[in-house]
């Protein structure tokens, strides 16, 4: 019993400092991890989220990170088992990394930490393919027949002035049928080149703004590769995809303003699947209180 009110001291001494002051009732309790259901958990992976208190690139934000990178270097030693990876500034704040259990432990007892969750693998949402007649059945009402099953009624500036940002595998933007208005934004995927090595996601594109199968056929389209050739990747990649879309947002806004013209018409497409993660809901309630719709896929 002794051990542990000693290991609980030692942890919470890493990050913030002495807390304890005579009671071992006032030593901080950690804080929660959560861990997903029904799906597949990346060993020793795991997200962090700061407290509403811990400003992006504040002193907290920083102080937080240096003790971290501390204590990695105290205990990792010649091992290179523990890294900071993504950083968040944008709507969720908190960070991604691969820790081992010591150090993620001495992590949850920093007063600057809301709550951990094990980071898992997210994929590709498909749907099947050759279904052309969805065009024409999203712009009738009434049940689709042999004059109807091949139109589709659209205005044809559909999507002028609107940027889609595509979260998925990529775009390939040089295909012809996206007339020029598919543009590569970033990619958090190591080892591949910037193009669409798997294809989900330039027919996510397509579906939403090519000239022939798509939506808004005048909307420009933005790849955010966060899933490699193999359709998945963690769901940290997912979040600090969403982080991009945030921030290219707040400078597109800030650029407006200066020229004193309208704020800019964003919406977000993530077409994949994963299981609950407050972590990655706490995102997308950030960018959507920004003004920004996020689109997901859903029954394929």
């Amino acid at each position: 019993m002794l051990l542990k009110y000693i290991s609980s001291f030692i942890f919470s001494t890493f990050l913030d400092g002495p807390t304890y002051s005579g009671s071992i009732n006032q030593i901080r309790a950690q804080a929660p991890l959560f861990t997903p259901s029904n799906t597949t958990i990346i060993p020793n992976h795991y997200i962090v989220v700061f407290k509403k208190n811990v400003k992006p690139d504040g002193e907290r934000f920083y102080n937080h990170f240096k003790r971290v990178n501390n204590k990695i270097k105290q205990l990792s030693l010649e091992k290179d088992s523990n890294k900071v990876g993504h950083v968040y500034r944008e709507g969720l704040v908190g960070y991604s990394g691969v820790f081992d259990q010591e150090i993620i432990d001495s992590i949850r007892y920093s007063n600057d930490v809301d709550y951990v969750e094990n980071d898992q693998m997210a994929s590709i949402q498909d749907t099947q393919s050759g279904a052309a007649w969805g065009l024409a059945r999203i712009s009738h009402r009434e049940k689709l027949d042999s004059s109807t099953n091949d139109k589709y009624i659209y205005n044809p500036i559909a999507g002028n002035g609107v940027t889609v940002y595509i979260l998925d595998t990529g775009i390939y933007t040089q295909h012809n049928d996206f007339g020029g208005r598919a543009v590569w934004g970033t990619s958090f995927v190591s080892g591949e080149e910037n193009t669409d090595l798997n294809g989900h996601g330039t027919h996510v594109a397509g579906t939403v703004g090519s000239n022939t199968y798509g939506v808004a056929k005048r909307c420009r389209l933005v790849a955010v590769k966060i899933f490699g050739k193999s359709g998945n990747g963690p769901v940290s990649n997912v979040i600090a995809g969403i982080g991009y879309v945030s921030n290219q947002y707040k400078s597109n806004t800030a650029e407006a303003v200066i020229r004193g013209m309208a704020p800019p018409k964003f919406v977000a497409n993530l077409s994949l699947s994963t299981s609950f993660s407050q972590a990655l809901n706490s995102a997308v309630s950030a960018l959507v209180s920004q003004g920004i719709p996020l689109v997901t896929s859903a029954g394929n």
